[in-house]
């Protein structure tokens, strides 16, 4: 009579062993990588979804242009829209605003974009008044868009010259807005973007 055999071989054993192993590493680089490609996947459309917040605002700032000057608290007046060459920034006075309690200008405003150029972080602040009283009655500036190398308003058709601060060489503000504003906002990740929208 022999006797049955009971349980494994320690080659069997470590046989097992090993490929359980190899399973595990296998299991976790595929964790590590799912993980990875979500958190990529998450930025993308976080920075999208940036983008697209960013060129709607812009969208619907320049579509409410309006041909008030605006008078800041302590300095001249401005063009009722402004975008020197190469200084990253425009402003435009809007209507169809939410009008303050209490203020005699029915839903005018001034939308101001600046670009950082040392960051590369596009903001934008709001005055809810054309004429205010100081500097305190500005919206705080709220960063919209990372990565942005280039911020320039051009009228539009194309040819039109930048129109340059009317107040500045002591001129009488336009009568009218032009047929369109262009801007094109270059960026990093989705290179040069231009907008055309008419007032």
């Amino acid at each position: 009579m022999t006797g049955g055999r009971n349980g494994f071989t320690l080659i069997e054993l470590v046989a097992a062993i090993g490929i359980f192993a190899l399973v595990a590493v296998m299991g976790l680089q595929a964790l590590t990588m799912g993980i990875r490609a979500e958190t990529g996947l998450d930025a993308a459309a976080a920075e999208d979804a940036a983008l697209f917040r960013t060129l709607a605002l812009l969208r619907r700032d320049l579509a409410a242009a309006v041909p008030v000057p605006f008078q800041p608290p302590l300095g001249a007046a401005e063009a009722p829209w402004t975008a020197p060459a190469g200084g990253n920034r425009l402003a435009v006075s809007v209507a169809g605003q939410p009008r303050l309690p209490g203020s005699a200008e029915a839903g005018l405003g001034r939308v101001e974009w600046r670009l950082d150029a040392a960051t590369g972080v596009l903001y934008r602040r709001f005055w809810p008044m054309l004429a205010p009283r100081e500097a305190a009655g500005a919206g705080p500036e709220l960063a919209m868009l990372a990565g942005v190398e280039s911020l320039a308003l051009d009228e539009f058709p194309p040819g039109a010259e930048p129109r340059e601060n009317p107040f500045d060489a002591g001129e009488a503000p336009p009568a009218q807005l032009p047929q369109g504003f262009e801007v094109r906002l270059r960026t990093t990740r989705h290179g040069t973007l231009r907008l055309v929208v008419a007032p």
